[in-house]
């Protein structure tokens, strides 16, 4: 290289030197006159480490507009059933509730004039659990059909008691033969008015006695039709007379099934209904000036 290239080389050398030097130099005062003990900036990961703007999540993770549920999770639209369900539940749970905690149309009874098919409309009805005669658990009247839809504040245990009042005509107690479970609706149980009350003790030739009723049975078989030429027998005696298209008869049966006891006793009565070898019997109150209304089952041939 020679004596000149080295000397030069040196120079520089020395130059650089003093050159670091005077940085450092510059530095230290720097940082004496501001009095910063922080470490250098470039080793604080404050600018890229802290993750604040990227990685704080608030904008895009926080799943407040998308994930609330507020809008479409709620259910307050569309789930809550208050609409949909409202117009089901509702109607079916009618005879549900009636049969549990009270309600309408869990039974229907049909009250006619006479024995005849001829509906009776304003017939105050009263519904009592016959284990318990005190206290009234359903009401209804009927309507221009004939038809009352009772309301019931409980449900009567077993069989129950029908009391039925229309002005101008005597009281019907209807005793159920199957419960309203099994027989919610019944049809053509009799009102006897004052007029044929004392016009079928004329027609009949007997005269009625003081504190004493009817009885009207009506006996079927176990599909449900009539008993043909059905007798009936009571054993507190009373003049049992037959029917035949719901006027006496005059005959020793009723082709119809059915059979009236006329001056029936104010007291506990069985009846027992017959065709040919077959037989069945109830129980029930006779009733001073009032109508006993009821049906027999009998068993099947």
């Amino acid at each position: 290289m020679g004596l000149r290239g080295t000397a030069v080389v040196v120079y520089i050398a020395r130059m650089i030197t003093f050159i670091n030097r005077a940085a450092l130099a510059f530095t230290l005062i720097a940082l004496v006159a501001c009095g910063d003990d922080s470490p250098p900036p470039a080793d604080s990961g404050t600018p890229t480490d802290t993750g604040t703007p990227t990685d704080s999540g608030t904008p895009t993770d926080s799943g407040t507009p998308t994930d609330s549920g507020m809008a479409t999770d709620s259910g307050m639209t569309t789930d809550s059933g208050m609409a949909m369900d409202g117009a089901t539940d509702g109607a079916t749970d009618a005879a549900t509730d009636s049969a549990t905690d009270g309600g309408t149309a869990a039974l229907t009874i049909e009250w006619v004039a006479g024995i005849t098919a001829t509906p009776l409309a304003d017939v105050a009805v009263e519904i009592y659990d016959v284990g318990d005669l005190g206290t009234v658990v359903g009401t209804g009247t009927s309507d221009a059909s004939g038809i009352a839809a009772i309301t019931f504040t409980a449900m009567p245990t077993g069989l129950y008691l029908a009391h039925a009042t229309l002005a101008a005509n005597h009281d019907t107690w209807f005793y159920a033969h199957e419960n309203i479970a099994t027989a919610p609706v019944v049809t053509g149980v009799p009102v006897i008015s004052n007029t044929l009350w004392t016009a079928t003790y004329g027609a009949a030739s007997i005269t009625e006695t003081s504190g004493t009723g009817w009885i009207v049975v009506r006996g079927i078989e176990a599909t449900g039709a009539a008993a043909v030429d059905m007798t009936a027998s009571s054993d507190k005696g009373g003049t049992i007379e037959y029917l035949t298209g719901g006027a006496l008869n005059m005959g020793a049966s009723s082709p119809d099934g059915e059979a009236l006891v006329l001056n029936a006793e104010a007291a506990s009565t069985i009846l027992t209904v017959t065709v040919g070898t077959r037989n069945a019997m109830a129980t029930v109150m006779g009733r001073a000036d009032a109508t006993i209304a009821t049906t027999i089952v009998l068993p099947a041939p």
